[in-house]
């Protein structure tokens, strides 16, 4: 019984400080003193409580415009955007706020700030990328600008991170023209992998796909491309050898070469053959 009146009375205070906060907050949203205003903004703002600082904020920057103060209302402004997770918008101030104070002390900050907010909007790897490419070219543009920037480490570990989505949205895509035997997709999607991203731990499989979807694509081809892609088979299988000579599909891949040379000899060898005959008819 007591606990359920203590809980009763807990409720009660809780409801009443709430109300008067709201009370509070509405005095201050409908104050014309704007320095007042300012102050309880810029509070709100540092105690996180951006809900409330962003209404303030927009009030002031339509108060400071053409004002020393503006610069501040408005850098705070951009980031209250980005604490309420709204970064299109966030990233849309930040970068008018590097335009409207290229000589400000913040704008550093604020050109990688544009950068993270696509990056914040980054999706899965199997959804469209555009905000990832656009995230990676502002993060690149950054250290080109700042070169000496000491986010300079944090930069170059958000390229990293955003790099192994795109290069496991496209393995993916590779991996899936190859069960669907669209070898020719696959050889092609998968050699693109391997010069796109050469760093990547899957470098090695890539190419060993790429070698095997060459000879699957050149056994499935129509007779007057055969040759042609089994010479192409046997170009890869070179390559790879030459850089994977240690490679745990080595031998397999021999094999695969061994047959693509034997039927490079027998197209070959036909094709003589059918041309001696056609003399002779002739």
């Amino acid at each position: 019984m007591i606990k359920k009146g203590f809980s009763f009375f807990l409720l009660a205070a809780i409801l009443m400080a709430s109300v008067s906060c709201n009370r509070e907050y509405n005095k201050v949203v409908k104050s014309n003193d704007m320095e007042s205003k300012l102050e309880r903004a810029k509070q709100y703002y540092n105690e996180g409580d951006c809900f409330k600082a962003i209404p303030l904020f927009e009030e002031l920057i339509a108060y400071y415009k053409g004002s020393k103060d503006l610069e501040d209302v408005y850098y705070s402004y951009a980031y209250c955007q980005y604490a309420q997770k709204d970064y299109i918008i966030a990233s849309y101030h930040f970068k008018r706020f590097s335009e409207l104070y290229p000589r400000s002390e913040k704008v550093e900050d604020a050109a990688f700030m544009v950068a993270k907010c696509n990056h914040e909007q980054s999706p899965k790897f199997n959804l469209d990328q555009t905000p990832t490419y656009k995230a990676i070219a502002q993060y690149q543009a950054f250290t080109q600008k700042y070169p000496n920037s000491d986010k300079i480490s944090e930069v170059n570990a958000a390229i990293d991170e955003l790099r192994l989505k795109l290069h496991k949205k496209a393995y993916a895509g590779a991996r899936l023209y190859f069960r669907l035997k669209d070898y020719q997709a696959a050889a092609t999607s998968f050699k693109t992998l391997v010069e796109t991203y050469p760093e990547s731990k899957d470098a090695e499989e890539s190419y060993y796909y790429v070698v095997l979807s060459s000879k699957l694509l050149a056994d499935n081809s129509y007779a007057s491309k055969k040759l042609e892609r089994y010479e192409q088979t046997v170009v890869e299988f070179n390559m790879f050898k030459q850089k994977f000579p240690n490679s745990k599909y080595l031998n397999e891949l021999e094999e695969i070469n061994k047959n693509s040379l034997k039927s490079i000899e027998s197209i070959k060898q036909q094709s003589t053959e059918n041309g001696s005959k056609n003399e002779r008819r002739s």
